[in-house]
């Protein structure tokens, strides 16, 4: 795809169709960006979880744990249903047996929070462009209630700190929320704004 075009149309998305994507077109596209996607000293200190969502009730857990907002209900809570889609990343933190390291000076690197956080960033934009090179739609979900506590249940390590549904994009503007057995609206963000651009970049040329 162009990139413009990909940059044009890509949003995070909320609502799925029914339609399925082989697993192993997602192993393809996901070790297709992990065999070049840019890490400092190729350290890569994170780990990522991918899951076929097609186990409902696990679909539904997770969801559970992806409160819009915390002072709500669960019947007032819009929800974040891009968790929702027929496959989902879960990014994690990875534990590194640092004495085999060769240099003593490089076990800061996965210990350093800027350097971890930063990591992740990278590697999560680089798997959605590639994911909507493909065709596919992604949306991304950080809120997330008790992270180590849906890390125990899903069998990880630490705590998820992020999450990227993947599909097909649906043009519905409701989802059916499994919390309360309800169609609700997706929550359309109208609270912030981009800031102006020079407030953002210097040129300096």
């Amino acid at each position: 795809m162009d990139f413009n075009t990909l940059l044009d149309n890509r949003k995070t998305n909320f609502t799925w169709t029914d339609e399925q994507i082989s697993n192993d077109r997602i192993i393809e596209i996901v070790n297709n960006v992990l065999s070049k996607v840019p890490s400092k000293q190729k350290r890569m200190p994170y780990k990522i979880d991918v899951f076929d969502n097609s186990n409902q009730s696990l679909r539904n857990r997770i969801f559970e744990y992806t409160k819009r907002d915390e002072t709500a209900t669960v019947e007032q809570d819009q929800g974040n249903p891009q968790t929702l889609a027929p496959h989902l990343l879960a990014f994690s933190l990875r534990d590194v047996d640092t004495s085999t390291l060769k240099k003593a000076n490089d076990t800061w690197g996965f210990s350093d929070q800027r350097i971890l956080y930063m990591e992740i960033g990278i590697v999560a934009m680089m798997l959605m462009m590639a994911f909507e090179n493909e065709g596919l739609s992604t949306g991304f979900c950080q809120c997330i209630m008790s992270k180590q506590e849906l890390a125990d249940e899903l069998n990880i390590t630490n705590p998820i700190e992020l999450m990227i549904g993947i599909g097909y994009r649906s043009d519905e503007d409701t989802f059916f929320d499994p919390r309360t057995s309800t169609t609700k609206n997706v929550y359309v963000e109208t609270e912030h704004k981009r800031p102006d651009l020079t407030n953002i970049v210097t040129y300096r040329f």
